[in-house]
């Protein structure tokens, strides 16, 4: 299973996009990903984990994310840019 670590956001205005984006690939619930996405609105750290996807895919989520003005920390597959678990 993968995961990635999520460092905060500079906009509380991506909620239902954040939603939207990880409501299917991640191991989470809607209700428990709208709580997720409050911590990160409250700069807390977050773990998001992953169903198995392809990697690609999953790179693809990243830049999403990243889009939404929210803080990239270490993730277990994004190894290009520095984002990768030291496993």
């Amino acid at each position: 299973m993968h995961q990635i670590e999520l460092l905060g956001t500079s906009s509380k205005n991506f909620k239902i996009k954040f939603i939207s984006i990880l409501k299917q690939t991640s191991v989470f619930d809607t209700k428990t990903l709208a709580s997720l996405y409050d911590s990160l609105c409250d700069s807390k750290k977050v773990i998001i984990k992953f169903k198995e996807l392809d990697i690609s895919y999953l790179n693809d989520i990243v830049v999403e994310l990243i889009e939404l003005e929210i803080w990239i920390g270490q993730s277990s597959f994004h190894e290009e840019d520095g984002y990768s678990f030291e496993e």
